[in-house]
């Protein structure tokens, strides 16, 4: 593959650092190596022993210095010329045909230790093995090396520089040719890693042998030269010290010794140093001293900043700078937010689904807020719809029916649009709910019976019908109620007539089902006036009010005891004779006992109660006016006689008041009336 002559016009253009090609020979371009950080070191049998055509000739800027700081390790060691792969002229080769390059060649990262860190090329195997050496440096294999598809070794960092260097999808294995892309560079199983970490090898400084898995943290011995120096640069140290601490002021020349040692550190750390006290360590890191604003510098020193900014807060925060960028964001002003060129942010698709429920706004009106409010970032039509329709699955089923709703201008009961939305597997549900309270052992059946209450309510712009398990704990909790009937509007006998069918005969088949042994025992709740409309009575007010038996408003005044219960047999034959009679609401007390529909809920009348709190604030509205009647006769029998006193005595002013006072003219009605009578 590569002759001799191409080998040297290689080593005269390629650096021996990163082996990447010199681009001309113009000054400062490449510089001649130093012996110093040349590593010279060939195989004894080598033709081309101390040879400079062996290796590459120069270093470029970059590496010469990276050198001085620490970072630079050189890529060739080259023992002999090999025919069929050289790196040297490969490099070289391949790099003055610079077509189907990558753009951006990909970094393999060690999954351990950082090989730049470990000096891996100081040492020895104690026993020549050339199964851990690397063909590419003729090394020993750094701790983390790579094994390719062929069965051939490399150190991690000879393959990055490689592909580095030439830029290209594929390069020949530099043992047999073959061509390998980075995919066929894999990392060693752990027992061939193993066994060369327990290789035994020895320093080439300090000669000191042990486990090549030992060698990450080693420090070579000082010898007595190096170890006088330490020894006087303590003392020197302790002497310093000393002073400093017993001094008020800080002596310039301490100041920039501190000073240069500081910066030597930031240098060699990258921007970062740790001071150490008695305590936790304090991180020193280095900050740029700026002389303008950032208003008045360009683009790319801004975006300089801002990055220098951002690895600040990560090593403030010991964690990624997002989270701080975000709540940056999060905290600015909508003013900030449009001087940045950032929209404000866009209402969510659940959040505008509820402020059309909430705010009970119809599509066309939302057209009409969109138009009207162009950056307010309000989701379209269709992605609300699909919204709504995900949750309402197939679980529900949602419609618009004819409904009498308030008209807001005039007050009036009018015909409209209205949504309705009900249950499509009533039962299901049902038997969904009382499974989970099974499981959780909270239900307590009554007598082998599970009780279920069915009712309706109007609250909020709409009225709900739902079902409630009374035996477990806390029944009235949302999480035991279910909602199987809603719609827009008042609960008015035409609504509940057009509406209530939907679920009606399902909720009716739950009265005496049987589940898992226990019967289940359907019972109706509801204010009065929804009662009476569920039953088909005219209302609450009529000639025959009472739900529950045939007594007229004037016997239950009287206090008569009901002789005939209501029942919904009867209620049906009432109905009837509404029916033969020309359906006549006006004949209604007269002829069907103010029964004016069929009942919508043949739930038996027995099984039906009232609120407690309704009969609650009956009773007390009953005392109270039983209260005021008390007082007031307390007040007449007093005026009468103060009156008798007065058209005994001569009338004073103070009489003559009292009598032309309204309460004095009302007491005296009432005596007219008496008398009268």
């Amino acid at each position: 593959m590569a002759n001799i002559d191409l080998h040297i016009q290689a080593n005269t253009s390629i650096c021996c650092a990163c082996g990447r090609k010199f681009k001309s020979d113009t000054k400062g371009k490449k510089i001649r190596t130093f012996p110093a950080r040349v590593d010279l070191k060939t195989d004894a049998n080598s033709p081309f022993k101390y040879n400079h055509d062996c290796y590459p000739h120069f270093i470029c800027c970059t590496c010469n210095i990276n050198s001085y700081k620490g970072g630079c390790k050189l890529l060739f060691n080259i023992r002999q010329h090999n025919n069929v792969s050289c790196v040297s002229c490969f490099l070289f080769q391949e790099q003055s045909y610079p077509y189907m390059r990558l753009k951006k060649p990909v970094i393999i990262e060690s999954p351990t230790i950082n090989c730049m860190q470990h000096d891996h090329r100081k040492f020895e195997l104690n026993t020549p093995n050339d199964v851990y050496m690397c063909l590419i440096c003729n090394h020993i294999l750094c701790p983390d090396y790579l094994v390719t598809t062929c069965g051939h070794s490399f150190c991690l960092e000879c393959v990055n520089a490689i592909f580095f260097s030439v830029l290209r999808k594929q390069v020949p294995c530099f043992s047999c040719g073959t061509n390998l892309q980075q995919s066929n560079f894999v990392f060693p199983q752990t027992l061939a890693k193993k066994a060369l970490l327990d290789a035994e090898v020895h320093c080439s400084t300090c000669q000191l042998s042990t486990p090549y898995g030992r060698t990450t943290n080693h420090k070579c011995i000082p010898n007595a030269k190096i170890l006088q120096e330490h020894q006087e640069l303590e003392s020197m140290t302790q002497s310093i010290t000393h002073v400093i601490n017993n001094s008020t002021e800080i002596h310039k020349c301490v100041q920039r010794l501190s000073d240069t040692v500081l910066l030597k550190n930031l240098e060699v750390n990258k921007g970062q140093h740790k001071i150490y006290t008695q305590g936790r360590p304090r991180k020193v890191a280095l900050i740029t001293n700026s002389t303008f604003k950032s208003s008045e510098v360009t683009k790319k020193t801004l975006q300089k900043r801002n990055r220098e900014i951002s690895s600040l807060t990560n090593k403030i925060t010991n964690d990624d700078s997002s989270i701080h960028r975000i709540k940056n964001i999060q905290d600015a002003t909508p003013d900030e937010l449009r001087q940045a060129g950032l929209d404000l942010p866009a209402m969510s698709t659940d959040k505008a689904l509820a402020m059309i429920t909430d705010c009970n706004i119809t599509w066309e009106q939302l057209r009409k807020i969109k138009r009207y409010s162009a950056g307010s970032s309000i989701p379209s039509e269709r992605q609300i719809r699909k919204r709504q329709g995900e949750l309402i699955d197939d679980r529900f089923i949602a419609t618009s029916l004819k409904l009498m709703t308030k008209s807001t201008r005039t007050d009036k009961m009018r015909l409209d649009d209205c949504a309705v939305v009900w249950l499509n597997d009533v039962q299901g549900t049902i038997i969904n709910h009382l499974e989970q309270h099974l499981e959780l052992n909270n239900i307590d059946p009554f007598n082998g019976e599970i009780w279920l209450k069915f009712g309706g309510d109007q609250g909020g712009g709409s009225t709900k019908f739902e079902v409630q398990i009374l035996n477990v704990r806390n029944p009235n909790a949302t999480r035991n109620v279910i909602v199987v009937l809603i719609f827009e509007g008042p609960d008015c006998m035409f609504n509940i007539q057009e509406t209530l069918p939907n679920v009606s005969h399902a909720v009716l088949e739950m009265n005496g089902l049987k589940w898992r042994g226990y019967t289940i025992r359907l019972f109706g709740f509801g204010d009065y006036a929804y009662l009476t409309k569920l039953y088909g009575l005219i209302g609450p007010n009529g000639r025959y009010p009472c739900l529950f038996c045939t007594l007229k408003n004037d016997e239950i005044k009287e206090g008569k005891h009901p002789i005939e219960s209501r029942t919904i047999h009867q209620i049906k034959e009432d109905y009837a004779k509404f029916k033969a009679d020309g359906m006549r609401r006006e004949r209604a007390k007269e002829m069907s006992r103010c029964i004016v529909m069929a009942p919508l809920m043949e739930i038996p009348i027995d099984h039906v109660s009232v609120p407690s709190l309704h009969i609650s604030l009956g009773i007390f509205k009953k005392l109270y006016e039983m209260l005021e009647a008390a007082a007031h006769e307390i007040d007449a029998i007093i005026f009468r006689s103060q009156l008798q006193i007065a058209e005994a005595n001569d009338d004073d002013d103070d009489d003559k008041l009292f009598k032309e006072s309204e309460f004095g003219k009302k007491i005296k009605e009432e005596m007219d009336e008496q008398a009268g009578k």
